[in-house]
């Protein structure tokens, strides 16, 4: 299951996907984004997609990822947002790539910041198309499968959650 919430202003998004060609462009002629070659690639931090990582925290609203069902969610971004970092997905092959997402308990939603048109790998058995500068979020636990999402680019990040002691 995938939640869809607001990000950042589509013009910060759309600037911040452009400061990643010359790192993409680099993947490209060194074979790295080729079909069935991998999923996704690590980009390194611009000043683009660091400005759109911190505006995304000052407006992040959680409303949308409680609808996952995870419990004690926290219901702001300050301190709880863990960045990943900027990936670009690889033209993936024919046959899909599954992956289980991470099961650990504390960080029980992931979340992906959309630079450019993003089509969403599908998540849980959904799968979505966003526009620049939304957010999508989903369960940590939702299996994962890569299928004609190639060369999306977004800020990966995770959600930190407070355990209530016991």
């Amino acid at each position: 299951m995938i939640a869809l919430g607001p990000g950042v202003p589509q013009s910060l998004a759309d600037g911040a996907r452009r400061s990643l060609d010359d790192q993409v462009d680099k993947l490209r002629i060194d074979g790295k984004l080729e079909a069935g070659k991998a999923t996704l690639e690590r980009l390194k931090w611009t000043d683009l997609t660091l400005k759109a990582a911190r505006d995304f925290e000052e407006v992040a609203d959680f409303a949308s990822p409680q609808t996952l069902g995870v419990p004690d969610l926290p219901t702001h971004a300050k301190g709880n947002i863990k960045w990943t970092g900027p990936i670009v997905y690889s033209d993936v092959s024919a046959d899909p790539r599954k992956y289980s997402s991470s099961s650990i308990a504390e960080y029980g939603i992931l979340g992906i910041l959309a630079l450019g048109s993003l089509v969403l790998p599908e998540i849980g058995g959904s799968s979505k198309e966003i526009e620049s500068g939304t957010v999508a979020y989903f369960r940590a636990s939702d299996p994962v499968t890569y299928r004609s999402c190639g060369g999306g680019r977004g800020i990966l990040f995770y959600i930190t959650i407070k355990r209530q002691k016991v």
